[in-house]
Formats: C-alpha cells, sequence, structure tokens
C-alpha cells in the first residue's frame, strides 16, 4: 500500500470522529432579549419562547412612547428565561398583530444568543447575536 493510501485511510476516521465532537448537538438557548420602543406612541410586544410546540416563557411587555424625557424605553428580560436548551423559537410581534417566528439555530453560531427586539412604525425589527 502507498504512504499516501496508508495515511489517508488512517486520518479520515479520526477527522470523522472530531469533527462529530466539534458539531453542535442541541439548539441554542436565548440568554437575553432586549425590547425598545423607538415610536412616539405607547407600545406592547408579545413574546413568546418555545422548543417548537410547548412555551417555555411568555409574556406582553409594555413600553412607554420615546419622548424628549423619556428616550428609547426598553427593558432587558434575561433572568426570566429559561437556561435548558431547546427553546429556541421565539416569536415576537406588536400586540394585535400576527407574530414573526424567529428560529435561533437559523443566526446563533455558539450555545446561546440574544435578540434585540425595536419597534419602529408598525413594525419590529430583530437583531441576533452569538453569545451569552
Amino acid at each position: 500500500m502507498e504512504r499516501r493510501a496508508l495515511l489517508t485511510s488512517l486520518c479520515f476516521p479520526l477527522f470523522a470522529s472530531v469533527s462529530g465532537c466539534l458539531a453542535r448537538e442541541q439548539s441554542p438557548r436565548l440568554s437575553q432579549l432586549a425590547v425598545s420602543n423607538f415610536t412616539a406612541e405607547p407600545v406592547r410586544v408579545g413574546v413568546r419562547l418555545t422548543d417548537g410546540s410547548e412555551a417555555a416563557y411568555e409574556d406582553t411587555v409594555s413600553l412607554d412612547a420615546n419622548t424628549e424625557d423619556r428616550i428609547v424605553p426598553s427593558t432587558v428580560i434575561d433572568d426570566e428565561l429559561p437556561e435548558d436548551h431547546g427553546a429556541a423559537v421565539l416569536e415576537y410581534g406588536l400586540a394585535g398583530s400576527p407574530l414573526e417566528t424567529l428560529e435561533l439555530s437559523d443566526y446563533v453560531e455558539s450555545d446561546c444568543g440574544k435578540v434585540n427586539l425595536n419597534v419602529r412604525e408598525e413594525t419590529v425589527e430583530a437583531f441576533v447575536s452569538s453569545g451569552c
């Protein structure tokens, strides 16, 4: 057997086992959720974190209007979020409107991530970052 063929046959199983160890086996968890209101009107934002079927966290956040006295009202949710992995589907939207769906695993490349929800005129923008 040629030396190159022998090395390839020995290295491939090693590479396959190492790459299997590096692959993420579970969904990332949401470690922090921030909600901010950039509009001149008070808003209510519904948020729900699920494992795809069952809710692990659910709340409606009420924020004051963005005014000269109260610049960009916001809240941060972190202690109330579940610490176990699996609840990685975030549904969000203005109260009374259909909810948008965000799958953390589509955006987060580590074991947990953060989401910022920014309310703009009649819409909610989502920004996702990796890390705890």
